[in-house]
């Protein structure tokens, strides 16, 4: 117990640029690296091969009762991140399902917009309310260390 937050990352199957980590703590690609973590290449993290070219006249049906199944074939580049992506069977299907319209732009853009409509996190440093031992915490009233934490689950 007591080891620091992150101190496994560099173990991790994601490179930082692609982990939730990096929503909430960036860091830029020198400082990920300098710290032992994996970086992805931007040109690597769209998920489509650019290789299918996106065709200019490719427009996003407005209403899922235009979607038709030849939607799939097709490949769509986002407007906010220039890259390339398409929709799938399932995803065709859930939005048909819940008669909702098809989504605009790339799922980074989409998951970016979710994240910038979130509250950001913020870590105080404090002091556990037990031992009085320097931490870092979210907000809350009763903060203890893993320690005092420890004993306080196990007794």
């Amino acid at each position: 117990m007591g080891k620091d937050w992150g101190e496994f990352f560099p173990n991790s199957p994601f490179c930082y640029n692609e982990s939730t980590a990096n929503e909430y703590f960036p860091l830029s690609q020198e400082e990920a690296l300098s710290l032992g973590y994996r970086w992805k290449d931007k040109s690597k993290l769209a998920g489509i091969s650019e290789e299918l070219a996106a065709n200019p006249d490719s427009i996003v049906p407005d209403t899922i009762a235009k979607a038709g199944d030849d939607i799939l074939n097709q490949v769509f580049r986002c407007n906010k991140t220039s890259k390339n992506y398409r929709y799938t069977k399932s995803e065709l299907e859930f939005y048909r399902r819940m008669k909702l319209p098809l989504p605009q732009g790339s799922f980074i853009a989409r998951h970016q917009e979710r994240m910038d409509q979130r509250q950001r996190r913020v870590i105080y440093s404090g002091e556990c309310s037990n031992c009085y031992t320097a931490i870092q915490h979210a907000p809350g009233s009763n903060v203890v260390c893993n320690d005092c934490y420890q004993k306080l689950v196990i007794n």
